[in-house]
This record gives structure tokens, sequence and C-alpha cells, in this order.
């Protein structure tokens, strides 16, 4: 009899302690996800506590070549700047134009990160070259100028609501563009046809619609809606050979689409910019329309130091 008690007791006692064991194991598993969630949610804020501003790059090949190139984050990284870029390749888009850009997978990307991150403070959006450049032709009237002008402006705009929607204190700097190095007989065939579909026109001809592109604009600018170019930028750094100019002896970048002045361009426009100044194609030829590596981290370092360190700061 006691032996059967002693069994029982035995039994009593195994069963107790697997059940005890079992509570134990499935309480530290709840913790165990709970501290994971834990984790993550403190990495997260830790993150955006660390950098106390976010930015996206967004746009056409003006802001995914400046990323593909790592100038972005090289600018801030020289002018010792922490700064949490959430977007660059993947929110922009080589051959984007404003007409189509809202319904693009880069946008929704950049949509998608502004409500997901409320630590970002700034947009750096690229867009309206391709829709020049595709819808522009040196013989155009005064009115069908105009007319294209405020069209891609418009797109432009409905971009823009489309982050403010979402987040109305993000600020949103339009950025432009500098002078090209147009040529005729262009080896690269999609170069070539837009050359010549725009008239072939000479620097001067090009150069001054992009001013003129630029006042119109410049009229988005707002609160929250800042807008800059960068004409001029590229005769200043790498001189203007076509006219025996030397680098540096053009206006100061700081001068040139300033907060303060923020049309103000510089360089020669009668000029394009040096090749050097431009990207090479297959190490054989001049692009005509993108900066080199070192061009954008100009650009970069340009945008930063006379609108993003304000907005960002």
């Amino acid at each position: 009899m006691k032996k059967i008690y002693n069994l029982k007791y035995a039994v009593h006692y195994i069963l107790f302690s697997l059940f005890t064991v079992l509570k134990i194991c499935i309480l530290i598993l709840l913790m165990g996800k709970t501290l994971l969630i834990i984790i993550i949610l403190s990495f997260s804020f830790a993150t955006q506590a660390k950098y106390a501003s976010g930015l996206i790059v967004a746009g056409d090949s003006w802001a995914y070549l400046p990323c593909y190139f790592g100038s972005v984050h090289r600018a801030f990284g020289e002018l010792g700047l922490d700064v949490n870029v959430v977007g660059c390749l993947d929110t922009s888009q080589a051959g984007a134009r404003a007409e189509n850009y809202l319904n693009s997978k880069a946008h929704q990307e950049a949509i998608e990160l502004v409500k997901k991150y409320s630590h970002i403070k700034a947009i750096h959006l690229s867009l309206g070259g391709n829709d020049m450049f595709r819808g522009w032709n040196k013989n155009m009237s005064q009115e069908q100028e105009m007319l294209l002008f405020n069209t891609i402006k418009d797109n432009i705009k409905a971009i823009i609501q489309s982050f403010h929607d979402i987040n109305p204190k993000i600020s949103i700097l339009v950025n432009g563009y500098d002078y090209g190095y147009q040529y005729d007989n262009n080896p690269i065939k999609p170069y070539r046809e837009i050359y010549e579909k725009m008239g072939k026109p000479n620097a001067q001809e090009v150069n001054s619609c992009f001013l003129r592109f630029s006042k119109v604009i410049g009229e988005l600018r707002s609160e929250k809606v800042f807008y800059m170019h960068h004409h001029g930028l590229m005769h200043y750094h790498f001189g203007v050979p076509e006219n025996a100019i030397k680098p540096e002896r053009t206006l100061k970048p700081d001068f040139i689409s300033s907060i303060q002045e923020p049309q103000r361009h510089g360089g020669v426009v009668e000029a394009r910019n040096s090749p050097e100044a431009m990207a090479r194609i297959g190490f054989l030829y001049t692009d005509p329309h993108h900066l080199s590596p070192l061009g954008y981290d100009y650009l970069m370092k340009h945008s930063i130091n006379n609108y993003l360190k304000n907005l960002l700061y």
C-alpha cells in the first residue's frame, strides 16, 4: 500500500513538474516575443532619435545619379552633417518626367516613406527637365513656351501636394538644373533625336530657355516649398573653356540661387559647361545632359549649403 502511495505521489510530482515547466516555457515565449517587439521599437525610435532629420531625394536622373554616384551621402559627410537619407535610389528614376512621376513606383515608395517616418523634414525633388527637353523647341512662340512651362509647373505642384496631403510640415526643395553640353551629331541616338527635335539650339538658346523655365517653376514657392537652380555652378568649379575662363572666376556658389536671391544665376549664359563637368558615356563620348560624379558632388553641396541645412536643422 505504501508502494502504491509512493508511486502515485511520484506520478503526481512528475506531472506537476512538467506542467510547471510548460508554463515557464510559455511565459518565456511570450516574454521573448514582447522583448523582441520592445527591441524592434526601441531600435526604430533610437534610429529616429539618432538622426534629428530625415531626407528623401526623389525625382528624375538629377536625383537618381547623385544617389547612384554616392554624392548625396558624401556631400553630407564632408560637410559634417548627420542626416538620415531614408529614400534615394528607390524614390528616383532616370528619365522620369513631371507628367508621369505621380503614377510611378518611385513616387509610391516616397509616399510610403513619408507615412512611415515622422522624422522626415525635407524632400529634395528634381523634376521637369525631361519634360522640357521632349516638349520644347527653339522656334516656339512665347505663348507655346509658357503653356509648356505652366503645364510642367502644375504637374510638379500636384506631386508636392501628394506629399503635403500626408504631412504638411515637410519642406520640399524643388531642385532645378545647370547648363549642359549640347552638340550636333551626338553618337547616342536618343540624345541626337532630342537635340534635333529642339531645333538644334545653341548654348545661349538652351541656357536662356532654362532660365525662363526657372522663373516659372519658382512660382511654386510658398511657406513649405522652395525652389533653387544651379545655373553657373559647373562654370565656377570647372571653368568655361570656350571662353578661356579658368575655374573659380565666375559667380561663387553661395550667390547662385540663394534663399535671398533664388533666381540669380552665375557663369556665362552663352557658353556650354566644360566637358570635364559632364558624365562620360562609355569613356568615349560626353553626356550632354548629366553631370560627372564630381559635378553631382558639387551640386549636392550647393543644395545643402544654400537650402537643405536650413530646412533640416
